[in-house]
């Protein structure tokens, strides 16, 4: 099933008739029943069938296939999402990578028969293996654009001043931001997944740096878009109410991924183990400096991250070469988080540029240079600029049905 047939099996989630709409689920959310007839559908389609391989009857095309399903899923409901990339998902990955013929044939039979088999253990502590990290980090995505989408669809009809708040300066800087952040993450992740195969070896360090960033990203566009629905984000019933929900789900998935010190520390890891050596990803940045941008400000943003990732390496190469010296805890997740960013930053710039339009990628670039600290690349009136600029493409897709992402599909709703 890909992610488009998902979204055409439940429907537009914003119709209250709709049984898998978004009411329904609010609904059974408050009576302790959550997803009950989101699960039925998925049970008659058979959503187990997408961890399966195909060679044992299912339709596992792919890690990042999956990925944009359960991010679909997660749209809809993340905690349904997250019952099935979390433990399920990892202990079915284990099983085809190196379970003998009897374990592969009990766990796709379990798993055809749309039943969750128990995860490894630990498994409640977030995902441990190589793929799976990378794909639930993915999943936040799901949430994010629910959320976005509530806080646009109330500020494009809810009248402030004479106007709509949607007009408001603040409110466009703030969907400006959360929707950056959401590019951000997509950007990551896709990169991430799309380096499964190529770059095996250097996901022990890509994943975690995804894990990371992803919640990071989603907390605090989440905390942006909350200021801008007001009172209207704690709000259990009525049309924007998935918000809330969005938001609690988001929140719980975090605890289960893990702590963010837990995190970094496992890219520190990966920095130690990798050395200061070629990093495929990264290196986008040091080619980024030499492509013609057409846009200044993505020019300008280009040569910020590159010499950040100079300084980055400055600090790798006492703690991570021959007699490195212990840097200390706080040294070392500093570095771990430094580097999640310009990953990111690395994964926007090499995204195709007609995924990406530049307004959009100069918001990304600015709003990950900006956590990096120091004095901004871009000016008051340029930010201001590009911010207006992304609000606009925010609301474009919003009214045409596409998804957050930096696909060109339609949506029901």
């Amino acid at each position: 099933m890909s992610a488009a047939e998902l979204d055409r099996l439940l429907g537009d989630p914003w119709d209250d008739a709709n049984p898998a709409g978004y009411a329904a689920i609010l609904a059974g959310d408050e009576c302790g029943e959550p997803a009950g007839p989101v699960t039925e559908l998925l049970n008659a389609y058979g959503i187990g069938a997408e961890l399966v391989p195909p060679e044992l009857g299912g339709r596992l095309a792919g890690a990042d296939d999956l990925a944009r399903v359960l991010t679909t899923l997660a749209r809809r409901d993340a905690r349904l999402a997250a019952s099935w990339a979390f433990g399920p998902l990892e202990v079915a990955l284990q099983a085809w990578r190196s379970g003998s013929r009897e374990r592969r044939q009990t766990m796709a039979g379990l798993l055809l028969a749309n039943q969750r088999p128990a995860g490894p253990p630990g498994a409640a502590a977030g995902p441990s293996g190589l793929v799976a990290q990378a794909i639930t980090a993915r999943l936040g995505l799901g949430p994010l654009d629910a959320a976005l989408r509530a806080a646009l669809g109330n500020s494009l009809t809810r009248r402030l001043y004479d106007g709509l708040v949607a007009d408001l300066p603040y409110v466009r800087a703030t969907i400006a931001r959360a929707y950056a952040d959401l590019l951000a993450v997509d950007a990551l992740t896709a990169a991430v997944l799309g380096a499964i195969e190529p770059a095996a070896d250097a996901l022990p360090l890509y994943a975690p740096a995804a894990d990371y960033l992803a919640a990071r990203l989603a907390a605090d566009a989440f905390d942006g878009l909350r200021s801008v629905l007001g009172a209207r984000a704690f709000l259990r019933a009525g049309p924007f109410a998935i918000f809330q929900k969005a938001a609690r789900d988001t929140a719980a998935i975090a605890v289960l991924r893990g702590t963010q010190p837990g995190r970094l520390t496992r890219i520190w890891r990966g920095l130690v183990s990798a050395g200061t050596g070629a990093d495929a990803l990264l290196g986008c940045l040091d080619q980024a400096v030499d492509v013609a941008w057409p846009d200044d400000r993505v020019r300008l943003l280009a040569a910020r991250l590159s010499r950040e990732v100079v300084a980055l390496r400055g600090d790798l190469v006492p703690a991570t070469g021959p007699g490195a010296a212990p840097g200390g805890p706080g040294r070392e997740l500093d570095v771990a988080a430094r580097y999640a960013l310009l990953l990111a930053a690395a994964c926007a710039l090499a995204a195709p540029q007609g995924d990406l339009p530049s307004d959009a990628l100069a918001g990304v670039l600015d709003r990950l240079t900006g956590r990096l600290g120091g004095p901004p690349a871009l000016t008051t009136a340029e930010r201001t600029d590009v911010e207006h600029q992304l609000s606009e493409i925010a609301i474009e897709r919003y009214q045409a049905r596409k998804p957050f992402d930096l696909t060109a599909r339609s949506i029901p709703g």
